[in-house]
């Protein structure tokens, strides 16, 4: 049955081709200073829930690919089903690190473009809706994880079908060549944040070691987006939070002290 399961979502003897994975990145000094984006088109949409992962194969990496499988994070979330899955690697060694040097051979405005099989979505889900005030907690690669319920909750609050007022990233990387390889996670999540209803999302970003000028980072030109050097102090970052001062009050909105998360990554 499961096999079946793997035909079917494969699009596999259904005329509907397999899916295909288009790999690109942003070549750095060091290789775990950068990240992977895949984007996986379906030959079948999919409904997959904030938090959630696929098992990937890319079978034409390398010789062994046909026995490795790598689970991660589905960055991509949309209200109904999705055609494309979004999803970042940061390679370390083995396959991811061959996928790395295949994708930087190709020219900067190129794209690799791969076949792939995928299982899932596998995992579960956290419900965020009830909160007023949700901060999360992210380093390095561990943003994929958390920008599926960011996108959730900003569309909840266009739509005005949560009760959410404040959303905080904290995002902490070793360093800044990781930040910029990644940002486009970040852009895509501001971007949706428009200021009809008043922006909703701040983002902090903590650099560990910083060895080049930040101008390199669009994102530090963003009045919503604050670049610091050094490990964040989360205790006084969270109280801050709890005592609910940051919250923008409006005079429509009842002047109440709602529920606050944490979520880490």
């Amino acid at each position: 049955m499961q096999f079946l399961t793997v035909l079917y979502q494969n699009g596999l003897f259904s005329g509907r081709g397999s899916p295909c994975a288009i790999v690109t990145c942003q070549p750095a000094a060091i290789m775990r200073n950068t990240s992977v984006t895949i984007k996986l088109t379906l030959p079948r949409p999919v409904k997959v829930l904030p938090g959630q992962y696929i098992n990937i194969w890319l079978p034409s990496v390398s010789l062994g690919s046909w026995m490795q499988s790598h689970p991660l994070t589905v960055t991509s979330w949309a209200p109904e089903k999705q055609e494309t899955f979004e999803l970042l690697l940061q390679p370390q060694k083995g396959q991811s690190a061959s996928l790395y040097r295949q994708a930087r051979a190709i020219d900067a405005a190129s794209s690799l473009s791969l076949m792939a099989l995928w299982t899932g979505p596998h995992g579960i889900t956290y419900s965020v809706e009830e909160y007023e005030n949700v901060i999360l907690i992210a380093s390095d690669a561990g943003l994929a994880a958390v920008t599926p319920y960011i996108s959730m909750l900003i569309h909840g609050y266009n739509t005005r079908t949560m009760h959410i007022r404040r959303i905080h990233l904290i995002w902490q990387v070793e360093e800044l060549d990781f930040a910029i390889s990644s940002e486009h996670l970040l852009n895509r999540l501001l971007k949706h944040d428009p200021s009809k209803n008043g922006h909703v999302l701040s983002i902090s970003i903590y650099i560990e070691r910083v060895e080049q000028d930040h101008g390199n980072l669009s994102l530090s030109s963003h009045d919503r987006v604050l670049l610091y050097e050094g490990i964040p102090d989360y205790d006084a970052i969270i109280a801050s939070e709890f005592s609910g001062e940051a919250i923008a009050k409006s005079s429509i909105v009842r002047d109440e002290h709602g529920k606050t998360l944490v979520m880490g990554k």
